[in-house]
């Protein structure tokens, strides 16, 4: 009973939090938990949380992300004593993260031993409690804990690549609908994808997916508040990429066999 309780509070307060995203760009919503203090030698006993209001500042600034506020959740953790290593706790804590609008939990850890000190971290989907991926990074000391969340932040990006559509094509230049104020910038590689086949569920019949055919590569060049424009790359024929396909970063400039 304590338990619903708690989610129903957690429910209200979503109600009252309102969300503002820029148009054609939707954030993603992710909660970030303190992270646990494993091994012995920890000068501060508040270290987890200094590391987790780090990884916020840093996904904050990257512009794609909208953290939402974790102190419920933590509520719900502590005041009912749960632990993610149970798949029954974890149920209990993504629902908590699900009814607050967020798409995934991070959370994480900071253990020292000997010389060395690691951080690691775990994406969850709130979806379905499943874990998206596990990264560490670690150091001898002296090494700083920034520096350590710094190279977690840049492998938790690549869980969450930019998405959004072209929105004209004009010869070798294209503009897409995501700009400045969504963490675009200069350099970045983008892929572009047509949709070409819907996937359904064989019980429902509903659709759930999009098969996608790459048709292009492109690099950033241009940027303005809501739009930015690129120049074209490969393409996998001439006019493949056309307006209204969508296109999604990548960590590097990846071309599909088909676009050689």
């Amino acid at each position: 009973m304590k338990k619903y309780f708690l989610l129903s509070l957690i429910f209200v307060f979503t109600l009252l939090i309102s969300t503002t995203v820029w148009a054609g760009f939707q954030k993603n919503k992710i909660v970030v938990l303190d992270f646990k203090i494993l091994g012995k030698g920890h000068a501060d006993a508040k270290v987890g949380h200094v590391v987790a209001d780090h990884l916020i500042t840093a996904l904050e600034k990257d512009g794609r992300f909208e953290i939402v506020e974790p102190e419920l959740i933590e509520k719900v953790i502590k005041e009912q004593q749960l632990v993610f290593d149970k798949k029954e706790h974890l149920l209990i804590i993504t629902d908590s993260a699900k009814l607050l609008g967020a798409k995934a939990l991070i959370s994480g850890f900071v253990m020292k031993y000997e010389d060395v000190i690691e951080v690691g971290v775990r994406v969850i989907n709130v979806e379905n409690a499943s874990i998206i991926a596990t990264k560490s990074a670690k150091s001898t000391a002296p090494a700083s804990l920034e520096m350590l969340a710094d190279q977690l932040v840049e492998k938790i990006l690549n869980f969450f690549p930019f998405k959004g559509i072209v929105v004209l094509r004009k010869g070798d230049s294209i503009t897409i609908d995501l700009g400045r104020c969504d963490g675009v910038k200069p350099d970045m590689h983008f892929a572009v994808f047509k949709e070409c086949k819907a996937i359904k569920n064989s019980n429902t019949g509903q659709v759930i997916d999009f098969k996608r055919i790459q048709t292009g590569v492109f690099k950033i060049q241009a940027i303005k508040d809501k739009i930015s424009t690129a120049s074209i790359s490969v393409e996998k024929f001439p006019g493949a990429i056309t307006s209204k396909q969508m296109v999604e970063s990548t960590e590097k400039l990846l071309v599909s066999e088909g676009c050689r």
